[in-house]
């Protein structure tokens, strides 16, 4: 059985681990165009910050949801000031939803295509995108003649115990 708690805890994890390292960036590190479906690491960011506001809306009932356009995303601190708390606030609804994990969540996408999934493939997606876009960022940050630090599963399983 998939333990989507699990699997959301792991997406954190990744993504803070990924963050911390980031921070530390100088802005044109973070902003140089290097390549890809997002070119820059800022891009790349705000792209995981975007869909994670978009899929918690998704997982609270909300369908359909736009992003404010009031979001400060100049620099790395700025989008991991906004985005850790949803990543937080995901956890919790994760930990809400956990116990019917077939339950069908209704969404809509930005084109306009409605779909409806079980809460646990939900999960899944959340997690296998937000590592397809973590490992889009470690090969940046190669790129960019950095050391990117681990995010993969097995060292999440093996410092959290779980």
């Amino acid at each position: 059985m998939i333990d989507a708690v699990k699997l959301i805890e792991y997406n954190t994890w990744a993504n803070r681990r990924l963050a911390e390292q980031i921070q530390l960036f100088a802005n044109h590190q973070f902003t140089k165009e290097l390549g890809g479906s997002f070119p820059s690491i800022r891009l790349t960011l705000l792209h995981l910050l975007e869909s994670d506001w978009i899929w918690m809306h998704r997982l609270k009932g909300i369908p359909l949801v736009a992003v404010p356009s009031d979001w400060s995303t100049d620099n790395a601190r700025a989008i991991f000031t906004i985005w850790m708390p949803i990543q937080s606030e995901m956890e919790t609804i994760v930990k809400d939803l956990v116990t019917n994990p077939n339950k069908k969540i209704a969404f809509t996408t930005k084109k306009g295509a409605s779909f409806n999934m079980p809460f646990v493939d939900i999960v899944i997606h959340l997690t296998n995108h937000g590592t397809y876009h973590r490992g889009q960022m470690v090969n940046m940050i190669s790129m960019l003649g950095e050391q990117p630090v681990s995010t993969d599963y097995f060292i999440f399983c093996t410092v959290n115990d779980k």
